[in-house]
């Protein structure tokens, strides 16, 4: 009989319900909300960065394009 047969792989999940308050419901989207900007803003750099050079671009590209001085309401939520 063959032992070998790989690792085994077992994923554990926990649903967790919050009940934020008025506040903590806006903060939270507002927080959502940012994080989902800079994702799709960074995803499209991305890609029209490799479309124009072939390659993609690095940490050092990136973090030259700071965002916060250009967009102040990025500061408004939490980081």
């Amino acid at each position: 009989m063959d032992w070998n047969v790989g690792p085994v792989i077992v994923n554990h999940a926990l649903k967790v319900r919050i009940y934020p308050t008025a506040a903590q419901a806006e903060l939270l989207a507002k927080t959502l909300d940012c994080k989902r900007w800079i994702w799709n803003y960074w995803l499209e750099e991305r890609e029209t960065y490799f479309h124009e050079h072939g390659n993609t671009t690095g940490f050092k590209y990136t973090s030259a394009k700071i965002l916060k001085g250009t967009r102040p309401w990025l500061k408004e939520p939490d980081s």
